[in-house]
């Protein structure tokens, strides 16, 4: 079977069209592939992202607690839950002690490494296997029987520094 297709000049466009069509496809995709990548990184899987802090990386990490979303540790008892950072993929429990001293815990069950869930009251709960743990980090219940990870902290004015 032989068949042939005919085209018109109707159905021609010239290079310039053509290049211009093109151009504008791909432009087009570019922009949605660079939308998609900006909204994923911008985005927490736990939804407890901070826009607003912590920042560095490597060694240390700083909250700036006059921040939008880090204003309860500027009171003594105030909690903060903070997504994944440079010190902790799963994110972290700053508590403000007193005055002059913060703890910070791991957001990572010590049972099997689910991510804890922001603290509701004074009690934070794990939704993978229901592990309870305290604003110290200690175990409340099981499963998990080990406290939560904690790391080196301190506050100066409103700058709270937090080390691995």
């Amino acid at each position: 079977m032989n068949s042939t297709i005919s085209i018109t000049s109707k159905d021609k466009c010239s290079r310039r069209e053509f290049l211009d069509k093109t151009l504008k496809g791909a432009k087009g995709i570019a922009l949605g592939t660079f939308t998609v990548a900006l909204i994923n990184a911008c985005s927490s899987d736990d939804g407890d992202s901070n826009p607003t802090g912590p920042t560095g990386g490597g060694s240390e990490l700083t909250v700036d607690i006059t921040a939008s979303g880090n204003t309860a540790l500027q009171n003594v008892g105030g909690i903060v839950a903070l997504g994944s950072n440079s010190i902790d993929d799963k994110g972290l429990f700053v508590v403000r002690r007193t005055e002059t001293a913060v703890d910070v815990f791991s957001r990572e069950c010590t049972h099997q490494a689910c991510v804890v869930s922001p603290f509701s009251g004074t009690t934070a709960t794990c939704n993978c296997h229901g592990s309870q743990f305290s604003t110290t980090g200690q175990v409340l219940r099981g499963p998990a029987n080990s406290p939560l990870k904690k790391y080196s902290a301190s506050i100066d004015g409103n700058t709270i520094t937090i080390t691995p």
